[in-house]
């Protein structure tokens, strides 16, 4: 089950591999990077819900979808410098993901992992 989302600025020690911090320290400083600590219920995404990209038929049967679990939210990054505007570096929508948010969970609990 799904409860929400958050957005998550991961600009993690992966970034620097001579830091050398192990997989738990990683996770952390995930954590410390949330910009804005607001959870996004699945319940308030519903006005924006979409059927997937891909009809699903070629999935396995347990990952195929009886509702849009997709969501149709535009995404933005930016890089924002001193003394300008900044500039964009990537648009998108989240409603492109190839494996809808509820597929991807039900294929990593098919694994066996809790």
């Amino acid at each position: 089950m799904i409860f929400g989302f958050v957005l998550l600025n991961d600009w993690s020690a992966r970034d620097n591999p001579a830091m050398g911090i192990s997989a738990l320290g990683r996770s952390s400083q995930a954590l410390r990077d949330l910009d804005q600590p607001w959870i996004v219920t699945c319940e308030a995404l519903e006005p924006f819900a979409c059927t997937e990209r891909r009809a699903g038929s070629d999935a396995a049967a347990y990952l195929r979808q009886a509702r849009p679990n997709n969501y149709d939210l535009a995404l933005d990054v930016g890089c924002a410098r001193a003394m300008s505007g900044g500039s964009a570096i990537c648009r998108t929508n989240f409603k492109y993901m190839y494996w809808s948010s509820v597929q991807q969970l039900m294929h990593h609990a098919s694994s066996g992992c809790a």
